[in-house]
């Protein structure tokens, strides 16, 4: 039987024999764990866990701490020449050193940036190129830009490189030896440059404009001149650097002898915008997609699991959980059907499970828009901007009765072909389509409008009986 040690080299594509005697890696177990160990310059054995669980690295022994991880077997790689890679974690760099790439790591650094004294070691070891390369997640872009600038502070030419997107998110060197096998050396010679983004300019110092005024100035008409260039500075602030840019200049003109200096200051300072949303006009409307799942997903678990939870928190049949279930599936792949069928969920009376059942729709369907009422323009205008899944609670109360514009409304978005309504708008009374055409569930008591049923999958709720006490036990009724 294959050991641990065995499986991670063959799965790394790595000599086991060399890590062996050249780094001198051997197979240990620590603190119960299954590892690696091998030594470090600091003569602390570093130990890299097998068993895939967190944390993965630890020191054999305290006193750990950063160090150049490689320097000695990267010198005799390099053979004289100038460049080395700055790595991040030892597998990277035994796989690098194979393909013949002079390697280092900061051993134990997390991303820490290399030191004064490391740098210093770099070109101690005739080093004037660096090449760095960390994993593909931001933490490791930031690590990689981090020890550009501390290597370039050092006198040393550096850049980081970015790894190949089909890596993924977390993608490292070790990810990229496993796909490209012995092409290791050519693979990274031909990686892009990660962009180091330069500094941010410091912002303007907005009282500077007024450094050059004396008492004199200010009585010729120069002080007017120099608030306004004030005032054109301190709008590129922040909230802060206008309070304290205030605070500065009004002390500057006290100082200056102008009367009334806070007043001139506030003349010059940025008006405030207006608020597009005055107290009482309601909130925004902001409507998002789940983020996808990492994993691919069985469909049929998913239904499954739908089912559930449907039935964990509604009293209702197998067979309703079931239609609801393959509803809520309908709204992500909605724009593939020509038909929309409005989901109508109804009861007898009151306390039926209704509303309970619209809430774990909301959890279930994509981009729930909830509204216990609703106007006919604010459906059409909702559809056409949002694409929501409408959530229509309280129905009775203005679906039925003479409310035919809304019906009109709700009927058309049946049929994507003629899912659209007519209207003008802007002072030109210019004619616009909107659409309708999206998922829509209603729930009221008593029966939908006869044009609405007739497009509808039809729920019936009623109330829990005293002898059921799981969902699971609710038949079909």
């Amino acid at each position: 039987m294959s050991s641990l040690f065995e499986m991670f080299c063959r799965e790394r594509r790595l000599d086991r024999t060399r890590l062996a005697t050249v780094w001198r890696v051997n197979e240990t177990t620590h603190h119960g764990r299954p590892a690696l160990c091998y030594p470090t310059r600091i003569e602390i054995n570093r130990i890299k866990y097998l068993d895939g669980c967190k944390p993965k690295y630890a020191w054999e022994k305290t006193g750990g701490s950063a160090h150049w991880y490689g320097m000695g077997e990267a010198r005799r790689l390099a053979a004289g020449r100038d460049l080395v890679f700055l790595g991040n974690g030892e597998p990277g760099i035994w796989a690098m050193s194979e393909a013949g790439v002079p390697t280092v790591c900061t051993c134990g650094g997390e991303g820490t940036p290399p030191s004064p004294a490391m740098v210093a070691e770099l070109r101690d070891a005739g080093f004037r190129r660096v090449r760095v390369i960390f994993d593909r997640d931001d933490e490791g872009r930031n690590g990689a830009r981090l020890a550009v600038e501390a290597l370039r502070a050092g006198g040393l030419e550096a850049v980081a490189l970015e790894l190949p997107a089909n890596l993924g998110e977390h993608g490292d060197v070790d990810d990229l030896h496993r796909r490209v096998r012995e092409g290791l050396a050519e693979a990274l010679a031909s990686l892009p440059q990660l962009e180091v983004p330069k500094p941010e300019p410091a912002p303007p110092d907005p009282v500077s404009a007024l450094a050059e005024l004396t008492p004199e100035a200010c009585r010729d008409g120069r002080l007017e001149r120099a608030m306004r260039a004030f005032g054109e500075a301190v709008a590129r602030l922040d909230a802060i650097g206008v309070a304290t840019g205030r605070e500065r200049a009004i002390a500057r003109l006290k100082d200056l002898g102008v009367s009334a200096p806070a007043k001139v200051v506030d003349a010059a300072l940025p008006k405030p915008q207006a608020v597009d949303d005055p107290v009482g006009a309601g909130s925004p409307l902001t409507l998002s997609d789940p983020d996808p799942w990492r994993e691919p997903v069985q469909g049929d678990e998913l239904l499954g699991g739908l089912v559930k939870i449907v039935r964990r928190f509604v009293v209702m049949a197998r067979e309703q959980a079931l239609a609801i279930a393959l509803w809520a599936l309908f709204t992500f792949l909605h724009d593939a059907f020509t038909i929309s069928p409005l989901l109508g969920v109804s009861s007898p009376e009151k306390r039926c499970g209704k509303t309970r059942l619209l809430e774990v729709l909301g959890a279930l369907v994509r981009r729930p828009l909830f509204a216990s009422n609703i106007t006919p323009a604010a459906v059409f205008r909702a559809v056409e901007a949002y694409s929501p899944t409408l959530i229509l609670d309280e129905a009775e109360t203005y679906i039925r009765g003479d409310n035919e514009d809304l019906r009109g409304i709700l009927n058309s978005g049946h049929s994507k072909a003629t899912a659209f309504v007519a209207r003008t708008v802007g002072d030109d009374h210019d004619v616009r389509l909107f659409r309708t055409f999206c998922p829509k569930v209603a729930a009221l008591i008593g029966d939908l409008p006869s044009t609405l049923e007739d497009r509808s999958i039809a729920i019936r709720l009623r109330r829990k009986t005293p002898t059921c006490r799981q969902p699971n036990e609710v038949e079909s009724f």
